[in-house]
Protein backbone atom coordinates (compact mmCIF):
# COMPACT_ATOMS: atom_id res chain seq x y z
CA UNK A 1 0.00 0.00 0.00
CA UNK A 2 1.60 3.40 -1.26
CA UNK A 3 1.80 6.33 0.91
CA UNK A 4 -0.93 8.01 -0.95
CA UNK A 5 -3.20 5.03 0.43
CA UNK A 6 -2.14 6.03 3.29
CA UNK A 7 -2.79 9.42 3.49
CA UNK A 8 -6.25 8.95 1.55
CA UNK A 9 -7.52 6.11 4.43
CA UNK A 10 -6.57 9.02 7.20
CA UNK A 11 -9.57 10.82 5.39
CA UNK A 12 -12.02 8.01 5.75
CA UNK A 13 -11.33 6.74 1.83
CA UNK A 14 -11.41 3.03 1.42
CA UNK A 15 -10.86 1.81 -2.31
CA UNK A 16 -13.89 0.21 -3.88
CA UNK A 17 -13.68 -3.19 -5.19
CA UNK A 18 -16.01 -4.32 -7.30
CA UNK A 19 -16.26 -8.06 -6.19
CA UNK A 20 -17.84 -7.25 -3.09
CA UNK A 21 -21.10 -5.74 -4.47
CA UNK A 22 -24.03 -6.66 -2.32
CA UNK A 23 -27.41 -8.28 -3.48
CA UNK A 24 -29.73 -4.79 -3.90
CA UNK A 25 -31.57 -5.65 -1.02
CA UNK A 26 -29.15 -5.84 1.56
CA UNK A 27 -27.40 -3.32 0.04
CA UNK A 28 -30.31 -1.21 1.06
CA UNK A 29 -30.88 -2.55 3.95
CA UNK A 30 -27.20 -1.39 4.60
CA UNK A 31 -27.67 2.28 3.42
CA UNK A 32 -30.92 2.04 6.05
CA UNK A 33 -28.45 1.91 8.91
CA UNK A 34 -25.75 3.63 8.40
CA UNK A 35 -26.36 5.68 10.95
CA UNK A 36 -27.74 3.17 13.44
CA UNK A 37 -24.38 1.77 13.73
CA UNK A 38 -23.43 1.87 17.89
CA UNK A 39 -20.65 4.47 18.97
CA UNK A 40 -17.64 3.07 20.94
CA UNK A 41 -19.38 4.99 24.12
CA UNK A 42 -21.60 1.55 24.57
CA UNK A 43 -18.89 -0.28 24.59
CA UNK A 44 -16.62 1.65 26.94
CA UNK A 45 -19.63 1.78 29.49
CA UNK A 46 -20.14 -2.27 29.38
CA UNK A 47 -16.14 -2.22 30.13
CA UNK A 48 -16.63 -0.40 32.73
CA UNK A 49 -19.07 -3.19 33.89
CA UNK A 50 -16.39 -5.53 33.69
CA UNK A 51 -14.23 -3.26 36.11
CA UNK A 52 -16.71 -2.35 38.70
CA UNK A 53 -18.78 -5.60 39.09
CA UNK A 54 -17.07 -8.62 40.26
CA UNK A 55 -19.84 -10.81 38.83
CA UNK A 56 -19.49 -9.33 35.20
CA UNK A 57 -15.36 -9.86 35.60
CA UNK A 58 -15.31 -13.22 37.50
CA UNK A 59 -18.07 -14.74 34.47
CA UNK A 60 -16.13 -13.18 31.60
CA UNK A 61 -12.95 -14.30 32.51
CA UNK A 62 -14.04 -17.62 33.56
CA UNK A 63 -14.96 -18.30 30.28
CA UNK A 64 -11.47 -16.28 28.31
CA UNK A 65 -9.14 -18.13 30.53
CA UNK A 66 -10.66 -21.70 29.81
CA UNK A 67 -10.99 -20.95 25.84
CA UNK A 68 -7.65 -19.56 25.99
CA UNK A 69 -6.18 -22.77 26.52
CA UNK A 70 -7.81 -24.58 23.66
CA UNK A 71 -5.64 -25.40 20.83
CA UNK A 72 -6.27 -24.60 17.40
CA UNK A 73 -5.72 -27.21 14.72
CA UNK A 74 -5.61 -27.00 10.81
CA UNK A 75 -7.48 -29.96 9.17
CA UNK A 76 -7.34 -30.48 5.46
CA UNK A 77 -9.63 -32.18 3.69
CA UNK A 78 -8.82 -35.10 1.82
CA UNK A 79 -12.24 -36.75 0.41
CA UNK A 80 -14.76 -37.09 3.09
CA UNK A 81 -11.35 -37.89 5.50
CA UNK A 82 -10.07 -34.38 7.56
CA UNK A 83 -6.14 -34.78 7.62
CA UNK A 84 -4.24 -32.63 10.36
CA UNK A 85 -1.99 -30.24 9.03
CA UNK A 86 0.84 -30.78 10.78
CA UNK A 87 2.57 -26.97 12.26
CA UNK A 88 0.38 -25.26 9.45
CA UNK A 89 1.74 -21.56 9.05
CA UNK A 90 -1.40 -20.12 10.67
CA UNK A 91 -0.95 -22.14 13.57
CA UNK A 92 2.76 -21.25 14.18
CA UNK A 93 1.21 -17.28 13.79
CA UNK A 94 -0.86 -18.05 16.84
CA UNK A 95 1.62 -19.41 19.03
CA UNK A 96 3.61 -15.44 18.50
CA UNK A 97 0.57 -13.56 17.00
CA UNK A 98 2.48 -10.46 17.95
CA UNK A 99 5.27 -8.92 18.88
CA UNK A 100 3.92 -8.41 22.39
CA UNK A 101 1.28 -10.91 23.16
CA UNK A 102 1.61 -14.86 23.70
CA UNK A 103 -0.45 -17.40 22.02
CA UNK A 104 -2.98 -17.20 25.70
CA UNK A 105 -3.05 -13.75 25.79
CA UNK A 106 -4.07 -13.18 22.06
CA UNK A 107 -6.98 -15.15 22.47
CA UNK A 108 -8.16 -14.09 26.21
CA UNK A 109 -8.65 -10.97 25.40
CA UNK A 110 -10.76 -12.15 21.79
CA UNK A 111 -12.82 -14.04 24.18
CA UNK A 112 -13.02 -11.52 26.53
CA UNK A 113 -14.75 -8.72 24.48
CA UNK A 114 -16.87 -10.70 22.47
CA UNK A 115 -18.54 -12.13 25.82
CA UNK A 116 -18.56 -9.10 27.31
CA UNK A 117 -19.32 -6.65 24.71
CA UNK A 118 -20.83 -9.03 21.81
CA UNK A 119 -17.40 -8.08 19.58
CA UNK A 120 -14.52 -8.46 18.91
CA UNK A 121 -11.87 -7.64 16.44
CA UNK A 122 -8.85 -8.54 14.74
CA UNK A 123 -6.43 -6.47 13.15
CA UNK A 124 -4.63 -8.04 10.47
CA UNK A 125 -1.66 -6.76 9.34
CA UNK A 126 -1.36 -8.56 5.79
CA UNK A 127 0.63 -6.71 2.57
CA UNK A 128 -1.74 -7.10 0.37
CA UNK A 129 -6.21 -8.46 -0.02
CA UNK A 130 -4.97 -11.73 -0.89
CA UNK A 131 -1.74 -12.43 1.29
CA UNK A 132 -1.83 -14.09 4.79
CA UNK A 133 -1.65 -12.42 7.76
CA UNK A 134 1.98 -11.46 9.06
CA UNK A 135 1.21 -10.14 12.16
CA UNK A 136 -2.49 -10.37 14.23
CA UNK A 137 -3.65 -7.94 17.06
CA UNK A 138 -6.79 -7.47 19.35
CA UNK A 139 -8.65 -3.88 18.99
CA UNK A 140 -10.59 -2.80 21.63
CA UNK A 141 -14.47 -2.65 20.79
CA UNK A 142 -14.51 0.67 21.52
CA UNK A 143 -12.07 1.82 18.98
CA UNK A 144 -13.94 0.00 16.12
CA UNK A 145 -16.78 1.11 14.50
CA UNK A 146 -18.35 -0.93 11.25
CA UNK A 147 -19.05 1.30 8.27
CA UNK A 148 -22.33 0.10 6.43
CA UNK A 149 -22.65 1.11 2.33
CA UNK A 150 -25.03 0.29 0.01
CA UNK A 151 -22.91 -1.45 -2.61
CA UNK A 152 -19.92 -2.75 -0.17
CA UNK A 153 -22.21 -4.05 2.17
CA UNK A 154 -19.33 -3.14 5.03
CA UNK A 155 -17.25 -0.11 3.25
CA UNK A 156 -14.55 -0.69 5.90
CA UNK A 157 -14.03 -0.07 9.90
CA UNK A 158 -13.36 3.18 11.75
CA UNK A 159 -10.29 2.38 14.36
CA UNK A 160 -9.66 5.57 16.58
CA UNK A 161 -6.22 5.14 18.32
CA UNK A 162 -7.34 7.72 21.17
CA UNK A 163 -5.70 10.82 19.59
CA UNK A 164 -9.44 11.46 17.87
CA UNK A 165 -8.30 10.87 14.56
CA UNK A 166 -9.93 7.85 12.90
CA UNK A 167 -8.04 5.88 10.47
CA UNK A 168 -10.02 4.33 8.14
CA UNK A 169 -9.34 0.54 7.67
CA UNK A 170 -10.39 -2.15 4.38
CA UNK A 171 -13.05 -4.80 4.99
CA UNK A 172 -10.03 -7.84 4.61
CA UNK A 173 -7.53 -5.43 7.32
CA UNK A 174 -10.24 -6.42 9.86
CA UNK A 175 -11.83 -9.73 11.26
CA UNK A 176 -15.13 -9.29 12.86
CA UNK A 177 -16.08 -12.05 15.92
CA UNK A 178 -19.63 -11.04 16.99
CA UNK A 179 -22.60 -12.49 18.63
CA UNK A 180 -26.55 -12.14 17.12
CA UNK A 181 -28.17 -9.09 17.49
CA UNK A 182 -31.45 -9.45 16.52
CA UNK A 183 -31.86 -5.36 15.43
CA UNK A 184 -28.49 -4.49 13.77
CA UNK A 185 -26.42 -7.14 11.32
CA UNK A 186 -23.12 -4.71 11.55
CA UNK A 187 -22.44 -5.56 15.54
CA UNK A 188 -23.20 -7.86 17.84
CA UNK A 189 -25.05 -7.82 21.42
CA UNK A 190 -23.38 -7.54 24.37
CA UNK A 191 -25.02 -9.62 27.13
CA UNK A 192 -24.82 -6.81 29.28
CA UNK A 193 -27.73 -5.33 27.49
CA UNK A 194 -30.08 -7.52 28.91
CA UNK A 195 -29.25 -7.33 32.28
CA UNK A 196 -28.03 -3.72 32.21
CA UNK A 197 -30.70 -2.55 34.95
CA UNK A 198 -30.41 -5.57 37.42
CA UNK A 199 -26.44 -4.52 36.81
CA UNK A 200 -26.51 -0.72 38.02
CA UNK A 201 -29.25 -1.63 40.91
CA UNK A 202 -26.42 -4.43 42.00
CA UNK A 203 -23.62 -1.77 41.78
CA UNK A 204 -26.30 0.90 43.66
CA UNK A 205 -26.62 -1.50 46.64
CA UNK A 206 -23.02 -2.12 47.02
CA UNK A 207 -22.63 1.91 46.82
CA UNK A 208 -25.26 2.16 49.36
CA UNK A 209 -23.71 -0.71 51.59
CA UNK A 210 -20.11 0.88 51.43
CA UNK A 211 -21.87 4.69 52.75
CA UNK A 212 -23.25 3.05 55.66
CA UNK A 213 -20.58 1.26 56.74
CA UNK A 214 -18.57 4.18 56.01
CA UNK A 215 -20.79 6.32 57.95
CA UNK A 216 -20.12 3.74 61.41
CA UNK A 217 -22.96 1.55 60.20
CA UNK A 218 -25.96 4.50 60.88
CA UNK A 219 -28.92 4.13 59.40
CA UNK A 220 -30.40 7.79 58.52
CA UNK A 221 -31.98 9.19 61.18
CA UNK A 222 -33.51 12.42 62.25
CA UNK A 223 -33.21 14.03 65.46
CA UNK A 224 -36.09 16.36 66.30
CA UNK A 225 -36.32 19.00 69.08
CA UNK A 226 -39.15 20.31 70.21
CA UNK A 227 -37.64 23.79 71.73
CA UNK A 228 -35.83 25.77 69.97
CA UNK A 229 -31.76 25.83 70.65
CA UNK A 230 -28.90 28.71 70.69
CA UNK A 231 -26.79 28.49 67.65
CA UNK A 232 -23.36 27.71 69.96
CA UNK A 233 -25.41 25.09 71.44
CA UNK A 234 -26.80 23.66 68.31
CA UNK A 235 -23.25 23.10 66.88
CA UNK A 236 -21.60 21.70 70.38
CA UNK A 237 -24.48 19.36 69.83
CA UNK A 238 -23.84 18.21 66.18
CA UNK A 239 -20.19 17.85 67.27
CA UNK A 240 -20.91 16.06 69.72
CA UNK A 241 -23.27 13.63 68.48
CA UNK A 242 -20.41 12.93 65.40
CA UNK A 243 -17.68 12.15 67.37
CA UNK A 244 -19.83 9.76 69.30
CA UNK A 245 -21.58 8.33 65.73
CA UNK A 246 -17.74 7.61 64.59
CA UNK A 247 -16.49 5.97 68.19
CA UNK A 248 -19.76 3.69 67.98
CA UNK A 249 -20.01 5.24 71.71
CA UNK A 250 -23.41 6.54 73.38
CA UNK A 251 -24.15 10.12 73.57
CA UNK A 252 -25.94 11.23 76.30
CA UNK A 253 -27.76 14.57 76.52
CA UNK A 254 -29.01 16.37 79.85
CA UNK A 255 -32.20 19.02 80.36
CA UNK A 256 -34.18 17.61 77.94
CA UNK A 257 -38.03 16.94 79.38
CA UNK A 258 -40.54 14.72 77.91
CA UNK A 259 -40.98 15.24 74.12
CA UNK A 260 -37.80 17.41 74.06
CA UNK A 261 -35.96 14.80 71.50
CA UNK A 262 -37.75 12.54 69.25
CA UNK A 263 -35.64 10.42 66.99
CA UNK A 264 -37.17 9.27 63.58
CA UNK A 265 -36.13 6.96 61.21
CA UNK A 266 -36.06 8.48 57.44
CA UNK A 267 -35.49 5.02 55.09
CA UNK A 268 -35.81 1.60 54.92
CA UNK A 269 -34.03 -0.43 57.04
CA UNK A 270 -31.00 -3.15 55.72
CA UNK A 271 -33.52 -6.06 57.06
CA UNK A 272 -36.33 -4.60 54.45
CA UNK A 273 -33.46 -4.22 51.97
CA UNK A 274 -32.83 -7.77 51.70
CA UNK A 275 -29.30 -6.46 50.43
CA UNK A 276 -28.02 -10.18 50.40
CA UNK A 277 -30.65 -12.08 48.88
CA UNK A 278 -30.49 -9.24 46.11
CA UNK A 279 -26.85 -10.04 45.05
CA UNK A 280 -27.03 -13.40 45.30
CA UNK A 281 -29.84 -13.32 42.72
CA UNK A 282 -28.10 -10.49 40.43
CA UNK A 283 -25.23 -13.31 40.71
CA UNK A 284 -26.77 -16.29 39.70
CA UNK A 285 -28.27 -13.99 36.73
CA UNK A 286 -25.81 -13.16 35.80
CA UNK A 287 -23.41 -16.19 35.96
CA UNK A 288 -26.29 -18.12 34.17
CA UNK A 289 -26.09 -15.14 31.30
CA UNK A 290 -22.37 -15.29 30.80
CA UNK A 291 -21.42 -18.73 31.95
CA UNK A 292 -23.82 -21.37 32.41
CA UNK A 293 -22.78 -24.20 35.19
CA UNK A 294 -20.38 -21.57 36.83
CA UNK A 295 -22.70 -21.00 39.91
CA UNK A 296 -23.18 -24.42 40.63
CA UNK A 297 -19.00 -24.89 40.17
CA UNK A 298 -18.12 -22.29 42.54
CA UNK A 299 -21.04 -22.42 45.31
CA UNK A 300 -19.12 -23.50 48.29
CA UNK A 301 -21.53 -26.04 49.15
CA UNK A 302 -21.45 -27.85 46.40
CA UNK A 303 -20.89 -31.28 46.02
CA UNK A 304 -17.87 -33.07 44.18
CA UNK A 305 -20.78 -34.23 41.86
CA UNK A 306 -22.49 -30.44 41.60
CA UNK A 307 -19.09 -28.98 40.65
CA UNK A 308 -17.84 -31.43 37.97
CA UNK A 309 -21.94 -31.08 36.63
CA UNK A 310 -21.36 -27.47 36.38
CA UNK A 311 -18.25 -27.59 34.73
CA UNK A 312 -19.22 -29.50 32.28
CA UNK A 313 -22.47 -27.17 31.52
CA UNK A 314 -19.14 -24.27 31.05
CA UNK A 315 -17.75 -26.31 28.83
CA UNK A 316 -20.37 -27.31 26.62
CA UNK A 317 -22.86 -24.45 26.80
CA UNK A 318 -20.28 -21.21 26.97
CA UNK A 319 -17.42 -22.31 25.53
CA UNK A 320 -17.70 -24.71 23.16
CA UNK A 321 -20.31 -23.09 21.24
CA UNK A 322 -18.55 -19.84 20.98
CA UNK A 323 -15.29 -21.50 19.98
CA UNK A 324 -17.25 -23.61 17.04
CA UNK A 325 -18.42 -19.79 15.58
CA UNK A 326 -14.71 -18.33 15.94
CA UNK A 327 -13.29 -21.40 14.52
CA UNK A 328 -16.33 -21.41 11.42
CA UNK A 329 -15.16 -17.59 10.94
CA UNK A 330 -11.43 -17.75 10.36
CA UNK A 331 -11.95 -21.04 8.29
CA UNK A 332 -13.98 -18.82 5.91
CA UNK A 333 -11.82 -15.63 5.86
CA UNK A 334 -8.32 -16.56 7.01
CA UNK A 335 -7.16 -20.20 5.74
CA UNK A 336 -8.34 -19.50 2.29
CA UNK A 337 -5.36 -17.03 2.19
CA UNK A 338 -3.12 -20.17 2.44
CA UNK A 339 -4.65 -22.76 0.22
CA UNK A 340 -7.37 -25.16 -0.61
CA UNK A 341 -10.19 -27.43 1.43
CA UNK A 342 -8.31 -25.90 4.99
CA UNK A 343 -11.04 -26.15 7.98
CA UNK A 344 -10.06 -24.55 11.62
CA UNK A 345 -11.27 -26.19 14.64
CA UNK A 346 -10.59 -25.95 18.61
CA UNK A 347 -10.11 -29.09 19.58
CA UNK A 348 -13.41 -30.69 21.56
CA UNK A 349 -13.29 -30.25 25.22
CA UNK A 350 -17.07 -31.39 25.94
CA UNK A 351 -17.01 -33.92 28.34
CA UNK A 352 -17.34 -37.30 27.19
CA UNK A 353 -19.16 -40.46 28.51
CA UNK A 354 -16.40 -42.91 28.24
CA UNK A 355 -17.84 -46.34 28.68
CA UNK A 356 -21.04 -45.57 26.89
CA UNK A 357 -17.95 -44.46 24.21
CA UNK A 358 -16.67 -48.13 24.61
CA UNK A 359 -20.12 -50.22 24.83
CA UNK A 360 -20.48 -48.34 21.23
CA UNK A 361 -17.18 -49.65 20.39
CA UNK A 362 -17.82 -52.62 21.22
CA UNK A 363 -21.04 -53.04 19.00
CA UNK A 364 -19.30 -51.76 16.16
CA UNK A 365 -16.45 -53.72 16.46
CA UNK A 366 -18.63 -57.02 15.90
CA UNK A 367 -19.11 -56.49 12.06
CA UNK A 368 -16.16 -53.88 11.14
CA UNK A 369 -12.37 -54.59 10.25
CA UNK A 370 -9.80 -53.16 12.49
CA UNK A 371 -8.69 -50.72 10.12
CA UNK A 372 -12.11 -49.25 9.98
CA UNK A 373 -12.48 -49.49 14.15
CA UNK A 374 -8.94 -47.04 13.96
CA UNK A 375 -10.54 -44.49 11.66
CA UNK A 376 -14.31 -44.12 13.17
CA UNK A 377 -12.51 -44.17 16.93
CA UNK A 378 -9.31 -43.20 16.68
CA UNK A 379 -8.59 -41.51 13.63
CA UNK A 380 -5.38 -43.42 12.89
CA UNK A 381 -3.92 -44.44 9.57
CA UNK A 382 -4.65 -48.25 8.41
CA UNK A 383 -2.46 -51.55 9.26
CA UNK A 384 -0.89 -52.32 5.95
CA UNK A 385 -0.51 -55.63 6.50
CA UNK A 386 -3.70 -58.64 6.92
CA UNK A 387 -4.34 -57.68 10.82
CA UNK A 388 -6.02 -54.53 9.31
CA UNK A 389 -8.74 -56.55 6.80
CA UNK A 390 -10.09 -58.61 10.21
CA UNK A 391 -12.40 -58.31 12.65
CA UNK A 392 -11.17 -58.30 16.01
CA UNK A 393 -12.75 -61.78 16.66
CA UNK A 394 -10.74 -62.84 13.66
CA UNK A 395 -7.70 -61.82 16.22
CA UNK A 396 -8.47 -63.82 18.99
CA UNK A 397 -10.29 -61.18 20.64
CA UNK A 398 -13.43 -61.83 23.09
CA UNK A 399 -16.74 -61.54 21.99
CA UNK A 400 -17.83 -59.87 25.81
CA UNK A 401 -14.94 -57.44 25.20
CA UNK A 402 -14.56 -54.34 24.15
CA UNK A 403 -12.78 -54.39 20.61
CA UNK A 404 -9.79 -52.03 21.51
CA UNK A 405 -7.21 -52.12 19.15
CA UNK A 406 -4.60 -51.52 21.89
CA UNK A 407 -5.35 -55.14 22.83
CA UNK A 408 -5.03 -56.91 19.65
CA UNK A 409 -3.00 -59.77 19.42
CA UNK A 410 -2.21 -59.65 23.32
CA UNK A 411 -3.57 -62.57 25.69
CA UNK A 412 -3.25 -60.95 29.05
CA UNK A 413 -2.78 -63.03 31.94
CA UNK A 414 -5.98 -61.65 33.81
CA UNK A 415 -9.06 -60.35 32.14
CA UNK A 416 -9.95 -58.72 35.31
CA UNK A 417 -6.47 -56.48 34.79
CA UNK A 418 -6.88 -56.02 30.70
CA UNK A 419 -10.72 -54.68 31.02
CA UNK A 420 -10.22 -52.15 34.21
CA UNK A 421 -11.39 -48.89 33.52
CA UNK A 422 -7.72 -48.13 34.94
CA UNK A 423 -5.70 -50.01 32.12
CA UNK A 424 -8.36 -48.19 29.12
CA UNK A 425 -7.69 -44.95 30.42
CA UNK A 426 -4.05 -45.52 30.72
CA UNK A 427 -3.78 -46.61 26.93
CA UNK A 428 -6.39 -43.98 25.92
CA UNK A 429 -3.81 -41.83 27.37
CA UNK A 430 -0.77 -43.42 26.16
CA UNK A 431 -2.72 -43.47 22.54
CA UNK A 432 -2.86 -39.58 22.43
CA UNK A 433 0.35 -39.10 23.69
CA UNK A 434 1.80 -41.20 21.04
CA UNK A 435 -0.36 -39.20 18.66
CA UNK A 436 1.11 -36.13 19.41
CA UNK A 437 4.45 -37.04 19.87
CA UNK A 438 4.29 -38.54 16.04
CA UNK A 439 2.56 -34.43 14.84
CA UNK A 440 5.59 -33.11 17.03
CA UNK A 441 2.80 -31.43 19.61
CA UNK A 442 3.34 -30.39 23.24
CA UNK A 443 3.00 -33.51 24.95
CA UNK A 444 2.21 -31.18 28.11
CA UNK A 445 -1.67 -31.57 27.23
CA UNK A 446 -4.27 -32.22 29.94
CA UNK A 447 -5.34 -35.76 30.03
CA UNK A 448 -8.79 -36.19 32.25
CA UNK A 449 -9.47 -39.30 33.95
CA UNK A 450 -11.38 -40.95 37.04
CA UNK A 451 -9.64 -43.57 37.14
CA UNK A 452 -5.78 -42.44 36.96
CA UNK A 453 -5.10 -40.50 40.13
CA UNK A 454 -3.79 -36.57 39.66
CA UNK A 455 -0.08 -37.50 40.98
CA UNK A 456 0.02 -39.95 39.03
CA UNK A 457 -1.28 -38.41 35.83
CA UNK A 458 0.98 -35.59 37.54
CA UNK A 459 3.96 -38.59 37.17
CA UNK A 460 3.39 -39.38 33.59
CA UNK A 461 2.79 -35.76 32.43
CA UNK A 462 6.12 -34.66 34.22
CA UNK A 463 8.10 -37.56 32.37
CA UNK A 464 6.17 -36.86 28.80
CA UNK A 465 7.37 -33.72 28.95
CA UNK A 466 10.74 -35.12 29.31
CA UNK A 467 10.55 -37.72 26.46
CA UNK A 468 12.78 -37.10 23.02
CA UNK A 469 11.97 -40.64 21.17
CA UNK A 470 8.83 -42.95 21.24
CA UNK A 471 10.07 -45.11 23.63
CA UNK A 472 10.65 -42.56 26.17
CA UNK A 473 7.05 -41.59 25.78
CA UNK A 474 6.22 -45.25 25.91
CA UNK A 475 8.65 -46.22 29.53
CA UNK A 476 6.59 -42.55 30.52
CA UNK A 477 3.72 -45.23 31.50
CA UNK A 478 5.51 -47.60 33.48
CA UNK A 479 3.66 -47.89 36.84
CA UNK A 480 5.03 -48.10 39.49
CA UNK A 481 4.11 -50.80 41.86
CA UNK A 482 3.38 -49.38 45.17
CA UNK A 483 1.18 -47.51 42.91
CA UNK A 484 -0.55 -49.63 41.25
CA UNK A 485 -4.88 -50.45 41.93
CA UNK A 486 -5.35 -53.09 44.50
CA UNK A 487 -6.14 -56.80 41.99
CA UNK A 488 -4.24 -55.33 39.19
CA UNK A 489 -0.58 -56.65 40.23
CA UNK A 490 0.16 -58.26 36.59
CA UNK A 491 0.26 -54.29 35.60
CA UNK A 492 3.33 -53.66 34.82
CA UNK A 493 3.91 -57.06 32.46
CA UNK A 494 0.24 -56.15 30.87
CA UNK A 495 1.29 -52.54 29.92
CA UNK A 496 4.52 -53.50 28.59
CA UNK A 497 2.37 -55.80 26.09
CA UNK A 498 -0.20 -53.31 25.27
CA UNK A 499 3.21 -50.67 24.32
CA UNK A 500 4.68 -53.58 22.36
CA UNK A 501 1.92 -53.88 20.61
CA UNK A 502 0.67 -50.19 19.83
CA UNK A 503 4.26 -49.51 18.20
CA UNK A 504 3.97 -52.17 15.96
CA UNK A 505 0.55 -50.70 14.90
CA UNK A 506 2.09 -47.68 14.43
Amino acid sequence: MGMIDNLLQRYGYIKYSSDMRAPAIIGQMAEANKFNVPSGALAQTQSELYQRLSWVNISVSMVARLAAIVQFNVMQWEGEKQIQVENHPFEMLLRKPNPLQSRFEFFEGTYANRKLTGNAYWYLNKSSEKSPPAEMWVLSPSKVKPVPDKNMFIKGYLYDPGDGQQIALEPWEILHFKEFHPNNPFVGLSPIEAIATQAIGDMKAVDHNTQFFANGAQSPKILAFADPIEQEQWEQIKSDYKNAGNKRETMFMRNVGPGGVQLLQSGVTQRDMEFLAGREFTKEEIYSLFAPGLASMLDVNATEANSKTGEATLMSKAVYPMQVSMAEKITAEILPLYGQNLVGEFEDIRERDRELILKEQEVFSKTHTINEIRLEYYSDDPINDERGDKLPLELGGNQNQPANVDTINIQPKSEEVIQSPFVKDICAYKRKALNYFDKNKSLGFTFKSDNIDDMQISRIKTKLLNSKSKEDVISAFDVEEEHTPVGMKSLLVELSKLSSALIESK
